[in-house]
């Protein structure tokens, strides 16, 4: 993911659950990231869901199209 494909994932109440949002949102992008660049581990995050608009911009990301309006 380049610098300007950066996007807000949503505001959540503490860091554990931002930082299970990143992971979560990184292995859409890219389900072979190395473990060590995630916060948790994997199955940590299996629960984390994204409103329909940022899941648009994860996959949109995830499918070259960079950051899309």
């Amino acid at each position: 993911m380049q610098e300007d494909d950066q996007f807000n994932l949503g505001y959540f109440d503490n860091p554990v659950d931002a930082a299970l949002a990143y992971d979560r949102a990184m292995l859409i992008i890219d389900p072979n990231i190395p473990r060590e660049e995630l916060n948790f581990d994997p199955s940590k995050s299996e629960h984390v869901t994204f409103t329909p608009e940022v899941l648009r911009q994860i996959h949109a990301i995830r499918d070259g199209r960079g950051w899309i309006s």
